[in-house]
């Protein structure tokens, strides 16, 4: 994917190569190595099928991320890594 990473906070998001699943990518201090977890996975309907094309985080008000699909359709999801709210 040519989709350029988002830093929001201590982590890295980024769209795998097939541009339809979104990760999370942070450091874990308390075993020294890099984890990475589906952003998708409770919405893989919404992606699966499909290429993301654009994105943009908007951390006022709401923490949210805009996603294009190649379709047009706009995606949102809002990320509060810590609070471990991931929609």
């Amino acid at each position: 994917s040519d989709v350029p990473p988002i830093v929001a906070n201590f982590d890295i998001l980024y769209i795998q190569r097939q541009g339809s699943i979104v990760r999370d990518l942070a450091y874990n201090f308390y075993v020294n190595v890099y984890t990475g977890t589906d952003m998708t996975v409770m919405s893989n309907h919404l992606f699966f099928g499909h290429q993301i094309l654009e994105w943009a985080y908007a951390e006022e008000p709401y923490k949210l991320i805009w996603c294009v699909r190649e379709d047009g359709v706009l995606l949102s999801f809002t990320f509060l890594k810590e609070q471990e709210i991931d929609l």
